[in-house]
């Protein structure tokens, strides 16, 4: 079973299989203690400008995807992305512009992108016994469970049967681009 995260798309090669699975770094970024913003706050996301925020403890920890940037297993802060990140929060949130920015707190990972940005699920025809759990999109953490539930039975009963996850067969990439998600945060 590949369930490789970022690094599904290699995993796959060394089987002589394409699967569509990129990595893409994302940044976060870390307030000081910033108590100005009452708590409980949910997750927030800005979808004009992808901004993201939501508590971290007494922190508030931000980002926003950058589109511009390509494919990379990079792990390293990007500091200069960190001024579009600010102007797009401070534009939708001024009250950040009070707090202070915890530097040693900040750091980058990885996502796992699919071309239409749904993850890849079920058994390969391309090779036997070979099992696709990856391309999240950074939602897999959340799919998790019901993900294992699906890939058990599609390893157990030779098809997944809690949910229908032919849609999210690497087969729907046969015929060229696939519509992507556009409601991915």
């Amino acid at each position: 079973m590949n369930s490789a995260g970022p690094w599904a798309g290699a995993v796959a090669a060394l089987a002589g299989l394409n699967v569509p699975v990129m990595p893409y770094r994302r940044n976060i970024y870390m307030t000081t203690p910033f108590p100005q913003i009452p708590r409980p706050m949910p997750f927030t996301f800005d979808v004009g400008s992808g901004f993201y925020m939501r508590p971290e403890g007494a922190s508030i920890l931000m980002g926003e995807a950058n589109p511009a940037e390509p494919s990379s297993y990079t792990t390293t802060v990007d500091w200069e992305w960190l001024d579009t990140v600010l102007e797009h929060g401070l534009a939708r949130f001024p009250i950040l512009e009070q707090a202070g920015l915890a530097e040693q707190q900040c750091w980058a990972g990885l996502y796992e992108v699919t071309p239409d940005h749904n993850p890849i699920l079920g058994s390969n025809p391309a090779l036997a016994g070979y099992v696709d759990a990856s391309g999240f999109s950074g939602h897999g953490i959340m799919h998790a469970p019901g993900c294992g539930l699906l890939i058990a039975e599609e390893i157990l009963d030779g098809r997944a049967h809690t949910i229908n996850i032919d849609e999210l067969r690497i087969d729907r990439f046969a015929n060229g681009p696939t519509h992507a998600e556009r409601n991915v945060f």
